[in-house]
């Protein structure tokens, strides 16, 4: 796995259901009245702030494999530590409901039944 950064990027990750809820939540204000300009904008994050390289070792403990990791320099632009607050989005009732290690379990279970064929067979990775 090559990682940029040498793994020490900071990101906060959203998971798939916590951002539909945050559009189905802004819909819903937008039609009872209690959001006043449609073109309103609010940031969507999940909670946790987490390093591109432990991201990497919660996957691969997933997959129940050991990483082998490539640490390459950062990219030029690269933004060190990436967050976000949906403060905003809160007072109106919207909050993430996944956690980052359950959102990494359920993402990987769902990669897992969409690529299995490719996982086992192509990419040389075995579940222990």
């Amino acid at each position: 796995v090559q990682i940029y950064g040498h793994g020490k990027h900071v990101r906060q990750f959203t998971y798939i259901d916590d951002a539909v809820s945050a559009i189905q939540c802004a819909m819903t204000m937008l039609q009872n009245g209690s959001l006043l300009d449609k073109h309103e904008i609010f940031n969507v994050v999940g909670e946790s702030t987490i390093t591109n390289d432990h991201l990497v070792t919660m996957l691969a403990k997933e997959y129940g494999v050991e990483p082998r990791r490539q640490y390459l320099d950062r990219q030029p632009g690269d933004v060190m530590n990436c967050v976000g607050s949906s403060d905003k989005l809160r007072r109106y009732g919207w909050a993430p409901l996944t956690g980052i290690g359950d959102g990494v379990r359920q993402y990987a279970r769902w990669f897992e039944s969409a690529y299995r064929e490719k996982l086992f067979h192509e990419w040389g990775v075995i579940k222990s």
